[in-house]
């Protein structure tokens, strides 16, 4: 793919993510995509075939960013606490976000489509892993206490995956959420 097919792509994918955010999943059709991005319905049928190819592509590239920036973050020896709290950071600005985010549409969309959930496992379980890296990472640098993990990394995303659905309905401050993630945080510090 060229240059300018690239980015026109990416410009598709960038307006699509708005669309799913404002929508949901099952309420967008190609047209509000083609509409999003001022192109025509062929124009957009030449990178996607459907909005559910669309918005896989997105929670591809979505999941794929924190594991990208854990391994820069770590080429560049930064301390293992600021790495982790750095990822943390990434979620709570979305528990702490007035406006709708990807992950209420993600849910709705595995919710609606079982025969996908193995991508959103294997999103969960690429979390999992960037998280126990970086507390190997931060174990290893002895700036961690040793802990299994393999089990707190688990902990910690099913943390950030639960807090993010229901922070809009919840409505914590975020003193509250600082308290919820120290508590969490807590064993692993020193």
């Amino acid at each position: 793919m060229g240059r300018v097919a690239e980015k026109k792509k990416e410009l598709i994918l960038e307006r699509s993510k708005k669309v799913f955010i404002e929508k949901g999943f099952a309420n967008v059709t190609m047209k509000d995509i083609v509409d999003a991005c001022g192109i025509s319905r062929g124009g957009l049928y030449l990178y996607f075939s459907s909005t559910k190819e669309v918005f896989l592509t997105i929670f591809h590239k979505e999941a794929q960013l924190t594991a990208d920036a854990v391994e820069v973050a770590m080429w560049e020896k930064m301390t293992a606490k600021e790495i982790l709290i750095d990822t943390i950071n990434v979620y709570k600005d979305q528990m702490m976000s007035q406006t709708p985010s990807m992950a209420h549409a993600v849910y709705e969309f595995f919710l609606e489509n079982a025969e996908e959930r193995m991508i959103r496992k294997w999103q969960f379980d690429g979390l999992s892993e960037t998280i126990r890296e970086i507390l190997d990472y931060g174990i290893n640098r002895q700036e961690f206490n040793k802990i299994n993990t393999s089990v707190y990394s688990r902990q910690i995303a099913l943390f950030l995956d639960g807090m993010v659905l229901t922070m809009p309905v919840l409505e914590f401050p975020e003193k509250r959420i600082d308290e919820q993630i120290s508590l969490l945080l807590s064993p692993i510090f020193k």
